[in-house]
């Protein structure tokens, strides 16, 4: 077993997250602004210091199942990812898990304007990542 980083795509942000080395608990990590291209190299850096074996990308599919446009981005930002970190990317179904990590944050405080930068962000790819390591262990 190893760790396992967890990533939250978007646009503006990239929330990152990191599993324990026994690979049961998920814990937010960081966000990273995207400026005009993902900073992959970052990401890079991160894995070597955290020591991470796997990657997984939520992949954000339709309420159907299937993929869209924002599909279609996180799979050629995981092309470029394995490039350059030479391990294993893997994609996770990641539907919902910023509504849920925004409902987890409006319960612990009302105030929008206390929130830290990429703080939804860091909190949705926790949760994506928590889902995966579930699937991991047996029933």
């Amino acid at each position: 077993m190893g760790r396992i980083l967890g990533i939250d795509f978007g646009s503006k942000r990239i929330g990152l997250a990191l599993s324990d080395e026994t690979e049961t608990i998920a814990s937010p990590l960081t966000a990273l602004a995207v400026g005009s291209r993902p900073p992959i190299d970052v990401i890079a850096t991160l894995v070597k210091e955290h020591q991470v074996d796997t990657i997984v990308v939520g992949l954000p599919l339709t309420l159907r199942g299937e993929s869209g446009p924002q599909s279609k981005q996180v799979e050629a930002f995981c092309q470029q990812l394995e490039q350059a970190v030479e391990i294993a990317v893997k994609t996770w179904d990641e539907r919902f898990s910023t509504v849920e990590a925004q409902r987890r944050l409006r319960e612990v405080s009302s105030k929008k304007k206390g929130r830290r930068f990429g703080e939804t962000d860091v909190l949705a790819a926790a949760i994506m990542l928590q889902s995966y390591l579930d699937s991991l262990r047996p029933n």
